[in-house]
């Protein structure tokens, strides 16, 4: 009977602890993939693609817990199956609330280009090519968030990921810095606590392929850089 008590309550806690390293949330963080990412196992199958390691591990293991709470409920408690799902509705209402309270205290502390939050799903390029057919043109819309107490400056690169191989000759690297019309690096500046839609407008050499053309990204791949260090944000990377 001990046992049977011991293991509805394991299987209770492991459905909480399922949720919390692994149900999305709107910052697009997952502390699950992060902490495999920090101990040097891949989340996906195809480095940010393909199969979800940790979802499917977390899904099994949910399933899990549910049966287990389901079957060794009246060992815990006869009211204890009532109790859990309570629990979970409850949860469920104030999970996003709480997980955005602890993430903002947690940037803030990190201080530098770690405290910034790159709003991805917010953030979108327009691109169009010149009269000459040579450049291609960039209009956009780059949000961030700084949870520091601290003023934060720094220039954006962007990465030539996928969505840019056709359009941008990428012999030159990998990543290219939004630059002003002199070609310098623009300097960009977060105010403390500060939410900003940057909105860069810059050109890029366009590839010979192709020709007279527009359109529009919304996956885009950024770094931030300054004096300090770099911060990468990079899709289902951490």
């Amino acid at each position: 009977m001990k046992t049977r008590k011991v293991l509805g309550i394991s299987s209770f806690i492991l459905i909480i602890l399922m949720i919390v390293l692994f149900v999305e949330n709107k910052h697009q963080f997952l502390l699950g993939d992060f902490i495999l990412a920090k101990i040097g196992v891949n989340a996906w199958s195809n480095g940010t693609t393909g199969l979800h390691y940790t979802a499917v591990i977390s899904i099994l293991l949910m399933v899990l817990g549910i049966m287990g709470v389901i079957i060794f409920k009246k060992d815990v408690h006869e009211k204890f199956g009532r109790f859990a799902l309570y629990f979970l509705l409850i949860g469920a209402l104030i999970f996003q609330p709480a997980y955005s309270s602890v993430y903002g205290l947690v940037k803030s502390n990190l201080g530098g280009l770690s405290s910034i939050e790159y709003m991805r799903k917010d953030s979108h390029l327009n691109f169009k090519t010149d009269d000459m057919n040579k450049q291609i043109l960039y209009t956009g819309q780059i949000k961030l968030k700084n949870y520091s107490s601290n003023t934060n400056e720094f220039h954006i690169k962007l990465v030539l990921n996928e969505h840019f191989y056709d359009l941008v000759n990428t012999s030159e690297g990998k990543d290219i810095t939004i630059c002003d019309e002199f070609n310098k690096p623009v300097k960009f500046t977060l105010e403390p606590k500060a939410e900003v839609m940057l909105t860069p407008e810059f050109s890029i050499k366009q590839n010979d392929k192709f020709q007279n053309g527009g359109g529009s990204i919304n996956m885009i791949d950024i770094i931030l850089y300054n004096d300090e260090g770099e911060k990468k944000f990079l899709y289902k990377q951490y």
